[in-house]
């Protein structure tokens, strides 16, 4: 069966009512106007008609097509998706008109101070002088809409304009921005508020080692769930169902809605962390924190750097998701009886650690290690095509879903090595781990002993939240390797790093899958096990250090299928 997790149906949560007074910290959209927060970028598209009011930092206007938009003063920056030369400009009085064919694109009603127009070949200060009187750099501006040839920094260009690599403009388009103040129905704060949800703001900061897309998020998502009979089945099977819910059994029933944090029954009595009624408790199975609001923010570089030395992902945090939850990647922490020699696998020795949307927390920071239906719908992956940005990793590359195309999944070369004595990548007897390959990249270096012994390939392994797991072939990380032929075998292989790049996408990672017709995780599951890009100092990590013993930041438990545990559940 596949499992729920897999093939989750979301609802939107209904909008909250807008409040206009008091300070503003994120866009609030009503009708035809939108008040935007400080310091925050707002992307408006074609066909759109708003009037635009700023906050008292620097806000910036994304735009896309031709869309019909009021400015007014406390605007500092606007981003236009073509050229200068496909614009027309006006004066009147203090009004400033900028065209496209016919339409009025942007009419601003006054300035304050200097405000950047941004082309696709280059930028330039709008600076208004007086009555009738205003210039776009070193070009002045007519009562008549006529074009301009002004002198431009041809440095700074739109993240809008079309072309390229796709990177820019997707690292700013993609992210799920929460327009409507929306908060979370079950998770409050310290003071008993409820959370903000998704990504708060995303705006264009610099520095000397260049331009970056600022994110701030309180990673909180505003995932709902319509529960399926196997969904109800699966929790009601759980190996340790009898204790994992208060009534041995789920709450919920087939055709539910099931909010974010809202209660299905579990014991989330002997949790690290409490989780206070109606604030998360019965949501997560005994063992994970709560979430909270991180109130994070990440810098994600504009144009990312290929890394010329090896950079492993660690523990926290390896990227954003498009909701502003975080990614972390294939380890959990833990390694068969702490002794460092074989790591186990996040998506495998957490599946009943995780929720219905197959995300859990550490240290109240919310995150996937895997594909999720959830994750999915919020992304709008139907399957169709290629598949749209689920998020971004540290290092700045975009990673996708799992679709390389319609029926064709973005396949992963990490293969599972043959543990049968004799095999090239095997050790001294049938099934036996007392070896590990001298190199992961490069099979034909064989193997050596390793540290400590582990499991047969036909023994178990128990989870810190007690489960117990066939530890088949795969479900180590010390159980899989790089095949390099594998990447040259057709357009939708992927590399080392579980990435490639074809088409206008550039360089990108994908979640991965397991086929076409299971999208049960497949290892290395998103980007990793090492970063492709350059992780600048400001990222969001660093470079990993080292092989964890044990008893890392991970909440024990158990997930997935591939090699030998048991696949999160179905929707």
């Amino acid at each position: 069966m596949t499992h729920p997790i897999w093939q989750s149906r979301l609802l939107p949560l209904a909008s909250l009512s807008l409040l206009c007074s008091g300070s503003i910290s994120a866009a609030e959209q009503v009708g035809s106007f939108a008040f935007l927060g400080n310091n925050e970028s707002f992307a408006v598209s074609d066909a759109q008609q708003l009037a635009i009011w700023g906050g008292s930092g620097s806000e910036t206007l994304l735009i896309s097509g031709t869309p019909v938009l009021q400015v007014d003063a406390n605007v500092e920056r606007i981003e236009f998706p073509n050229a200068l030369a496909d614009y027309t400009f006006a004066i009147q009085g203090t009004q400033i008109s900028i065209l496209s064919g016919a339409t009025a694109v942007v009419s601003l009603y006054g300035l304050n101070g200097d405000l950047t127009l941004v082309f696709a070949d280059g930028a330039a200060p709008l600076q208004l002088s007086g009555l009738n009187s205003a210039n776009l750099g070193d070009a002045a501006l007519s009562t008549t809409a006529g074009s301009l040839t002004a002198t431009l920094n041809t440095q700074i260009t739109s993240s809008t304009a079309g072309g390229g690599s796709g990177t820019s403009n997707a690292l700013y388009d993609s992210w799920v921005l929460n327009t409507d103040n929306e908060r979370a129905r079950h998770i409050a704060d310290d003071s008993g508020q409820k959370v903000l949800v998704n990504i708060q703001s995303v705006t264009q900061v610099s520095d000397s080692t260049g331009d970056y897309a600022q994110v701030s998020a309180t990673g909180i998502p505003d995932y709902v769930v319509s529960a399926s009979q196997d969904l109800v089945t699966w929790l009601n099977s759980r190996p340790k169902a009898s204790s994992d819910f208060i009534g041995g059994a789920t709450t919920i029933s087939a055709g539910d809605e099931i909010q974010f944090g809202q209660n299905i029954g579990y014991d989330s009595t002997n949790q690290m962390s409490e989780c206070g009624q109606n604030e998360g408790f019965g949501y997560w199975p005994p063992g994970p924190v709560c979430p909270e609001d991180t109130s994070k923010v990440g810098l994600f570089p504009e144009s990312p750097e290929i890394n010329a030395d090896d950079c492993d992902t660690g523990l926290s945090a390896i990227g954003y998701a498009i909701n502003g939850v975080s990614m972390y990647g294939w380890s959990d922490g833990q390694s068969y009886n702490s002794e460092g020699a074989w790591q186990s696998l996040a998506p495998l020795a957490e599946v009943y650690d995780v929720d219905i949307c197959g995300g859990h927390a550490a240290n109240g920071d919310y995150h996937h290690h895997f594909y999720s239906a959830c994750w999915a719908e919020t992304a709008g992956d139907t399957g169709t095509g290629h598949s749209p940005v689920y998020g971004f990793a540290a290092d700045g590359y975009p990673v996708y879903g799992p679709w390389h195309d319609t029926g064709v999944i973005a396949q992963s070369c990490w293969k599972v090595r043959d543990f049968t004595a004799g095999s090239a990548t095997g050790c001294d007897g049938d099934g036996v781990r007392n070896c590990v390959m001298v190199d992961q990249y490069d099979p034909t270096a064989g193997v050596t002993g390793a540290d400590a012994e582990g499991p047969t390939t036909s023994g178990t392994y128990t989870s810190l939240s007690g489960n117990t797991f066939d530890t088949t072939a795969g479900f180590f990380f010390e159980d899989y390797y790089y095949d390099s032929s594998c990447s040259s075998e057709g357009e939708a292989m992927l590399d080392q790093y579980n990435g490639h790049e074809h088409d206008d996408l550039g360089y990108h990672y994908h979640v991965t899958i397991t086929s076409a017709n299971d999208t049960t995780p497949a290892f290395p599951y998103m980007s990793g096990p090492r970063f492709r890009g350059k992780l600048q100092s400001n990222a969001i990590t660093s470079c990993s250090t080292g092989i964890p013993n044990g008893g890392g930041n991970e909440g024990g438990g158990g997930n997935d299928g591939g090699g030998g545990g048991t696949q999160p559940p179905p929707r």
